[in-house]
């Protein structure tokens, strides 16, 4: 363990943050409590073990160390995510890992209804706060969340920073659905969606597959692939093939902006 580095010192990792993540942020890391870069050296030493072994998806438990936005930056820029489940931090590096495409990903024809009407006013970073707490709220069948307090305050830390940003739907005046996530350079890791109104966080969804199409992304990284992943197109990658993706995206630029005009797709 003597040879270990800490992540800001690893080859590469200092120019791609200073050079692709916005200022604030980049003095945030470099002010970084040293227990928090002690616990990245260990979670990024353990990762380069597990990976190279027979284990197809790595789990890292982290409950000591002091949860913060820089955390969660360093972790994903590595390709390790986190998935907090009971109020502790699990981090995760699937093999495979579930995409979605950024050219030519897939929607459903009920879905292209849908936008054509113009039911739903669609907009970006108006309200990252009511769409995290949204995400949080309680449904049938899922009673528990693993967006905990401690979550929403890194992740609104997060959005101040000009990382997290989140897509709503609108419906007369109130919020009715969105999504939110993290762009690093032309990396975007889609987090959560809800809707208190059918099809609104579906509407959102798509918005932000065009926002990140046109802003020049090159990675949707969706972790791992669920049902509702596939129906727009989504597909599993070697965990391989995913970090050398993940080493060109970060460094690439890209822009999470609202739209000019909406999706079409007649």
């Amino acid at each position: 363990m003597t040879t270990e580095r800490l992540p800001l010192q690893q080859p590469g990792v200092k120019d791609r943050i200073k050079r692709y993540v916005p200022r604030r942020l980049w003095n945030a890391l470099r002010r970084g409590k040293r227990s928090s870069q002690e616990m990245l050296s260990r979670i990024f030493i353990n990762a380069a073990v597990a990976t190279s072994g027979p284990s197809r998806t790595l789990c890292l438990l982290y409950d000591t160390f002091e949860f913060t936005p820089e955390l969660v930056i360093q972790g994903y820029m590595q390709g390790i995510g986190l998935f907090p489940t009971n109020g502790r931090i699990r981090w995760y590096d699937p093999d495979p890992r579930g995409i979605i495409p950024i050219e030519g990903y897939h929607v459903e024809k009920e879905t292209m209804r849908i936008l054509r009407q113009g039911r739903f006013e669609v907009t970006v970073d108006r309200d990252f706060a009511g769409v995290i707490r949204g995400c949080a709220e309680p449904k049938p069948g899922r009673e528990s969340t693993f967006i905990t307090r401690a979550f929403i305050d890194v992740y609104l830390q997060l959005h101040s920073m000009g990382v997290a940003h989140s897509v709503e739907a609108w419906q007369d005046g109130y919020l009715v659905g969105g999504v939110f996530g993290l762009a690093l350079g032309a990396y975007f890791i889609g987090e959560s969606q809800f809707h208190r109104v059918s099809n609104a966080g579906k509407i959102a969804f798509v918005y932000t597959l065009e926002i990140l199409r046109r802003g020049g992304f090159q990675i949707h990284d969706a972790f791992w692939l669920s049902q509702h992943i596939a129906q727009f197109g989504g597909y599993e990658i070697p965990r391989e093939e995913f970090k050398r993706r993940l080493a060109r995206a970060v460094v690439t630029p890209a822009t999470f902006a609202p739209l000019d005009e909406p999706p079409n797709f007649s």
